[in-house]
């Protein structure tokens, strides 16, 4: 099942760095988190799992 847990769109600072904000709750313990940031014609997938 998909939940939406972070917000939809970031955007770097001048150093390329970029913030996102995820909100994991209780019940998604044992989960992984995917976020994928896409930029030009690439993008790349993260798994976070949440303990």
């Amino acid at each position: 099942m998909e939940v939406p847990t972070s917000n939809a769109v970031s955007y770097s600072n001048s150093d390329g760095e970029i913030s996102n904000m995820i909100a994991p709750v209780k019940s998604m313990e044992g989960d992984t988190l995917l976020l994928t940031a896409y930029y030009d014609d690439n993008h790349a997938t993260f798994g976070i799992v949440l303990d």
